[in-house]
């Protein structure tokens, strides 16, 4: 048996689905999992794989190429040449499961589509397909509808077939960091100034979306009074394009770590496991 994933999205959305991909490795014990995904066309964003490579949820990832145009599986791969391709390279690794983890975003007509390709990459049983929430039409007036959690979205649609999930204080997004990851952040700490006994703070002050980002002074007066009455001991996360802010932050608190650019996904995980509290922007430490 060799079963295929298919999920979609970045940094959040892989968030997300963590303690579904938990339940199917669960169900499928030792059996090889692979997962399909989106390779975006900016080199800023996190990819699955970075995420959860080194968890023990998925053993290969296969990737198509998209843009922030081309979403969907069938406008990702625009030509007929694309499609066969893809095809061909699920049937020679003789799936004989999908696990349907799409996000809320996927209208009707794009899972019916995606369905049939799957179909024609010779895979015969889904799970995962029925109860998917779909985003509703837009409406001129009337309130807006709510829709579930992703992850409650995913965990139902996998309990409806027959799936062991978790539910309420059980759902767990740990991501398993293990004893290589732990001892690589060491090695990185004994580089760096020497933070005593000090309660260590992550700071995540960028975010790949305006409309969340803080006042940089905001950052630097909130964690100077940290300082000031905790005598705590920051550090700054984020990706490559936040190393400069976070060097510039630790100039002015005289103390501190900068972890962006310098740790990958995981080992910003393995380090904020050290921190006491979190400020920022995202969800995360990217």
């Amino acid at each position: 048996m060799k079963s295929l994933i298919f999920h979609t999205g970045a940094l959040g959305d892989t968030l997300a689905a963590i303690p579904a991909l938990k339940a199917v490795r669960k169900h499928m014990g030792p059996v090889p999992i692979t997962m399909l995904t989106e390779r975006h066309g900016n080199p800023l964003t996190v990819s699955a794989q970075s995420v959860l490579e080194g968890a023990g949820l998925i053993d290969e990832f296969i990737y198509y190429p998209v843009s922030p145009k081309t979403r969907g599986l069938f406008t990702a791969l625009r030509d007929m040449g694309s499609k066969t391709n893809l095809i061909k390279t699920l049937r020679s690794k003789n799936f004989d499961t999908l696990f349907y983890l799409i996000s809320l975003e996927r209208k009707e007509s794009s899972i019916k589509r995606d369905l049939v390709f799957f179909r024609m990459a010779g895979i015969k049983r889904v799970i995962g397909d029925s109860l998917v929430t779909t985003l509703p039409s837009r409406k001129i007036r009337g309130s807006l509808p709510t829709l579930p959690h992703q992850t409650d979205d995913l965990l139902s649609r996998l309990k409806a077939a027959g799936l062991e999930v978790p539910s309420g204080a059980e759902i767990d997004f740990s991501l398993s960091i293990n004893d290589r990851e732990r001892n690589s952040l060491e090695k990185w700490i004994q580089t760096l100034p020497k933070s005593g006994s000090r309660p260590l703070v992550a700071i995540c002050p960028g975010s790949k979306m305006p409309a969340k980002r803080w006042p940089i002074d905001r950052y630097e007066e909130v964690t100077n009074l940290l300082i000031e009455k905790h005598d705590v001991w920051p550090i700054v996360f984020g990706g490559p394009e936040d190393q400069s802010l976070g060097q510039y932050l630790i100039e002015k608190w005289r103390r501190g770590w900068v972890a962006a650019g310098s740790l990958d996904v995981r080992g910003s995980v393995a380090a904020m496991e050290k921190c006491s509290f979190y400020i920022g922007n995202d969800s995360g430490p990217m």
